[in-house]
């Protein structure tokens, strides 16, 4: 069935739409079909989002359901929802923005916590963190540092459920001095902390591992897949990004071993947990996730031991 569909086609429509088979396959080559998608993000708002948190079951919410997607945590135990793919994702935060910028950064900074609209935030932010991110600047950071306790909230949903220690100032030793040489993103002090200074740089939106490979660094590196290696961004040839907006984020060791060695397994790999202002002072060294999605001590593999953790700060404000 649908093999008469060129593959590159059903490709292109699986990206924009996310796992909707009428519109990847039956569809596929409807031109007034595949216009739907684009004319939901045309009307989308923040009011219109919010309403369909809690109604995305209504008879009425056609625009809804071609934008979001039902999912339900691992233990069966709560349902959520996502932007139906990465690019409707990064479309309705464009749209959101060309039509009000201050009512949306406004709604990610105080929906924090609220139920439904928390992982809406999430969402929201991880678009505007790769809006922000690309065209370079100075960020704040913190150097997270494994104090070694267990702490009362260590038992937390992973990435793959809800999207959603307290570091040290950054410090920076001879071995990553030399490393740091070599890397695209400069760390420096400032007077109230350290930073991070980034150069502006286009975004690349890669489908598989072979292209990361061919990249060069003078590009921002975003996975067209949702769940890609524990890792929302990447700079060649050291630097990874992790968005939440939640107080913790683990991360899979096997993911961030897979992409480390994609990169040819920098000396001092960076990782970046990339925060809103209210999440930034607060957030700590986050322990690495083994197969069984246990809470590891310490990773298994090298090159995952040799990450250094840091959090980032991304600030809620218009161009």
């Amino acid at each position: 069935m649908y093999s008469d569909i060129p593959a590159t086609i059903v490709e292109d429509c699986f990206r924009r739409w996310g796992g909707i088979a009428r519109y990847a396959l039956r569809y596929a080559q409807l031109d007034d079909q595949q216009e739907l998608l684009e004319k939901a993000i045309a009307i989308v708002d923040i009011n219109g989002l919010v309403d369909a948190c809690g109604k995305l079951d209504a008879d009425d919410a056609q625009v809804s359901h071609r934008l979001l997607h039902y999912r339900v945590s691992k233990c069966f135990a709560s349902d959520y929802f996502v932007f139906a793919s990465q690019y409707v994702q990064q479309e309705v935060y464009k749209r959101l923005y060309l039509k009000d910028k201050q009512k949306l950064l406004d709604f990610i900074s105080a929906s924090d916590g609220i139920g439904a609209l928390a992982v809406l935030r999430g969402h929201l932010f991880e678009g505007h963190v790769h809006s922000v991110l690309p065209r370079g600047g100075t960020f704040r950071i913190r150097h997270l540092v494994d104090d070694g306790e267990v702490h009362d909230d260590d038992e937390y949903p992973t990435e793959d459920d809800w999207d959603e220690g307290r570091g040290n100032d950054y410090t920076m030793d001879a071995d990553d001095d030399v490393a740091m040489e070599d890397s695209t993103a400069v760390v420096r002090d400032l007077d109230d902390g350290a930073s991070i200074l980034l150069s502006e740089r286009p975004t690349v939106v890669f489908n598989n591992d072979e292209e990361v490979i061919a990249a060069d660094t003078a590009i921002y590196l975003r996975p067209a897949a949702k769940n890609y290696k524990s890792v929302d961004a990447i700079i060649k040839p050291d630097v990874l990004f992790q968005v939440t907006g939640a107080h913790k984020h683990p991360c899979k060791q096997a993911g961030l071993h897979d992409v480390l060695n994609l990169l040819g397994n920098p000396v001092v790999p960076r990782l970046y947990f990339v925060l809103p202002p209210d999440r930034f002072t607060g957030f700590r060294y986050q322990r690495y996730l083994n197969s069984d999605r246990k809470r590891m001590m310490m990773p298994t593999y090298v090159n995952v031991r040799k990450i250094q953790q840091f959090a980032m700060e991304v600030k809620l404000v218009s161009e």
